[in-house]
């Protein structure tokens, strides 16, 4: 039985956001060594998009993105975060100039320590990630109808895990407005294939896109997606 509207198709909210970072990592790394290396990437990807974005599943085994295509709000998001990390370090640094004592020379240096490591750990991690699948291409091309789109991403599911997060998927694209572009990037060649056999329409690539119309003849293609894997 396939989970309900209510049970699944509902963002994770920030308490469970490290969960669906982590059934990425695993799911994509193939190995815990790997998973634990892309974790860092992964959970920054996932913290910059916003909560909201991300869609766990109601068994917790399966995780996908459905993001509006806003390019300029993503960056402004990566440099906001960015220097929400820096707050504490400044702040530490302040009060060092205010009281130039050994127990905030200690603690200033403690946390610029830290900082420093958060910074240099992302990057490190998002090598790591680079190194094992590739620079990912753009899922947005000349051949790519005008509207509003959606960007489809980060679709993992836990490997024997026995459940199937393209219901939670299949949901959340019905709710979709009419005229939406869902977007996205097969990770193979025979993945992009049977997305087209399911109603997408093939891109320049890998990329994949499908329009959102509620008319009956397009109800198909769009529940076909449950089974995409």
């Amino acid at each position: 039985m396939s989970p309900s509207h209510d049970e699944s198709d509902q963002p994770v909210g920030g308490g469970y956001l490290w969960r669906a970072a982590w059934v990425v990592a695993k799911a994509s790394a193939g190995g815990t060594g790997w998973a634990i290396a892309a974790f860092p990437a992964i959970m920054f990807t996932f913290a910059v998009q916003g909560a909201r974005e991300v869609h766990l599943s109601s068994a917790r085994t399966g995780v996908f993105m459905l993001t509006p295509y806003r390019p300029w709000r993503s960056v402004m998001r990566l440099f906001g975060l960015s220097a929400a990390l820096l707050v504490p370090a400044v702040a530490a640094m302040v009060c060092l100039k205010i009281w130039p004592v050994l127990s905030v020379a200690l603690l200033t240096l403690a946390i610029a320590g830290l900082t420093f490591a958060m910074l240099m750990t992302v990057p490190l991690s998002g090598l790591s990630i680079l190194l094992r699948i590739g620079v990912p291409s753009s899922p947005i091309g000349a051949e790519t109808p005008r509207g509003p789109r959606v960007v489809l991403s980060a679709l993992a599911q836990l490997p024997d895990s026995g459940g199937s997060v393209v219901f939670e998927v299949r949901s959340a694209v019905r709710d979709l407005p009419r005229g939406t572009v869902v977007v996205a990037v097969a990770q193979t060649e025979e993945l992009a294939r049977s997305y087209t056999r399911l109603g997408f329409s093939r891109g320049k690539g890998k990329r994949v896109f499908l329009i959102i119309d509620p008319s009956p003849t397009d109800r198909p293609a769009v529940g076909a997606v449950e089974h995409v894997q």
